[in-house]
């Protein structure tokens, strides 16, 4: 199978997950980032927090965007999230605007970053694998 077909069939899955998973859960994902939740663990916190206050940060494979949106709890200046499911992006969109937090959402292939220009200092927090098959 072409590495262009498999792309398209893991964001179409991802598609499927995030209609049948994460649509259910918007609202309790809206009230718990505006509660102040964010949802790294300790180690990647005590990692992480040193170079979080003001940082421009990059979050490959972000999801419905409640871990990068957490970030911006955490004291990150600015949030470029990063997603293969269009439905996903759609998605953290929805919150970032409902919470109105100033975040990008982009939806695009994490081998084939777009260019984006996030300011002096960039941090790529952890990304989750997400091959199927």
């Amino acid at each position: 199978m072409a590495r262009d077909s498999q792309h398209e069939e893991n964001g179409a899955a991802w598609d499927i997950v995030a209609r049948a998973k994460y649509e259910a859960e918007m609202e309790e994902h809206i009230e718990f980032l505006r509660a102040g939740g964010h949802t790294l663990l300790v180690p990647e916190i005590e990692a992480l927090r040193p170079h979080l206050s003001r940082a421009h940060v990059v979050h490959l494979q972000c999801s419905h965007g409640l871990d990068a949106l957490g970030l911006l709890n955490l004291g990150a200046a600015s949030v470029t999230g990063i997603d293969i499911s269009p439905t996903m992006i759609r998605q953290a969109q929805q919150k970032a605007s409902v919470l109105g937090r100033s975040a990008t959402f982009v939806c695009a292939d994490v081998l084939e970053v777009p260019r984006v220009s996030t300011g002096a200092r960039t941090l790529s927090t952890r990304a989750r694998a997400r091959c199927r098959g």
